[in-house]
């Protein structure tokens, strides 16, 4: 499997937001399956940082490497036909975003005693990018991850404006993302691929349903449908994110809350409401409701240390 830097500063401290018994958690176990969103984020950030020379064959494979080697949480019973779509899709959207060079991660940066482990990328010398995939966009989501570790965090620890891409998936149903980036409908007669009528109306019930990767067009061929249907546009959006107005604040909340997260040694307490959240549900759900521990028995991988900074 390809090596991808699977944990951050800004992801540990967004798991603390939420629950502080999580964030100690994640330093030491990770289940073993990985959510479908989980393994299409570490197969498309190892697609833009592969040495491969196509980039999007590098993401699909990482992908079918997670479902056959970790497997995926969930309750499809078709898997070969979850994965080989989820793989369908990290090839497409890894294609469109990096269509030359590998994407590189910026150098680890000294906060005191704390090292940041960024899990942005460099957008050019003077500034950073970041890959979100969304159901939908709106105006909410859109402050709330300007707002999040992983843009504002990054953005003032590196004092460097931040390039969000958000990438529209569609909603999910049946295994299956519904979105013009995964799926289309075919001509009943001459077999032309549409993604969007241009007069807003719905397709007919004479026109086949296909998702791409079972529906034998190519990926040059599915982006000309996207821009002459008008879709790429509203798939794949850029948001330009600034350096925050308070960045030396947020440098030194990010220093003492991971120099507390670091030392901490006794199990903090659980954060019961925060198990199962519908929009970031905890990955030891299975586990802190149930006055229960993590173990490689219930499914967990044990993490190797982190190795500790020398203090003088």
């Amino acid at each position: 499997m390809n090596s991808v830097r699977l944990t951050s500063s800004a992801v540990l401290l967004s798991t603390d937001d939420r629950c502080q018994r999580a964030s100690y958690l994640s330093q030491q176990w990770e289940l073993h399956i990985k959510s479908p969103m989980a393994a299409l984020y570490q197969a498309i950030e190892a697609g833009l940082q592969s040495s491969s020379e196509d980039a999007g064959v590098a993401a699909g494979d990482e992908l079918m490497t997670i479902a056959v080697q970790r497997g995926l949480d969930t309750d499809q019973s078709d898997l070969l036909g979850h994965a080989t779509h989820l793989a369908s899709i990290s090839d497409m959207v890894t294609w469109l975003l990096r269509p030359e060079k590998a994407w590189q991660r910026p150098a680890d940066i000294q906060l005191g005693d704390i090292t940041w482990k960024s899990s942005a990328f460099m957008h050019g010398n003077n500034g950073l990018r970041r890959v979100i995939l969304v159901d939908h966009w709106s105006a909410e989501r859109e402050l709330a991850e300007s707002l999040s570790w992983r843009t504002m965090g990054e953005s003032a620890v590196h004092d460097m404006p931040m390039t969000e891409y958000v990438v529209v998936i569609g909603p999910q149903r049946d295994g299956r993302r519904h979105g013009p980036l995964s799926k289309g409908y075919v001509h009943p007669v001459n077999g032309d691929l549409r993604l969007r009528k241009r007069d807003g109306e719905s397709f007919g019930p004479t026109w086949g349903r296909a998702f791409r990767e079972n529906a034998g067009f190519s990926r040059e061929e599915w982006l000309e449908v996207l821009i002459e249907d008008g879709c790429l546009t509203d798939c794949i959006l850029t948001v330009e994110v600034p350096v925050p107005e308070h960045a030396p604040e947020i440098r030194e909340l990010a220093q003492k809350k991971l120099q507390r997260i670091q030392n901490t040694v006794e199990l903090p307490e659980p954060q019961l409401s925060q198990c199962f959240s519908p929009i970031h549900p905890c990955q030891f759900k299975s586990c802190c409701p149930y006055w229960r521990l993590p173990s490689e028995k219930s499914g967990f991988l044990r993490l190797p240390p982190e190795p500790r900074p020398l203090l003088p």
